[in-house]
């Protein structure tokens, strides 16, 4: 399984995402989860310790492709 173990910051890297993630609140600040994008991508975000995951950032996977971080915008809790 693909892995994601760097957070890169929104605004601090470039390109075309290879997929993305639409993060609720209570999993934007996980250290360890295992993820599906829009596009089916699965992967196991493996942070060194906790990190709070915000929209726009990027997840650097194994392989060197870069996942985006989307906001979830849909009702709070």
């Amino acid at each position: 399984m693909l892995t994601a173990r760097t957070v890169l910051r929104a605004g601090l890297w470039g390109g075309t995402p290879a997929d993305a993630v639409t993060l609720d609140y209570d999993r934007r600040t996980r250290r360890r989860l295992t993820l599906t994008g829009a596009k089916g991508l699965e992967f196991l975000l493996d942070l060194s310790e906790a990190s709070v995951l915000r929209a726009g950032d990027g997840l650097k996977l194994s392989d060197g492709r870069i996942v985006d971080v989307g906001k979830h915008w849909g009702p709070t809790r």
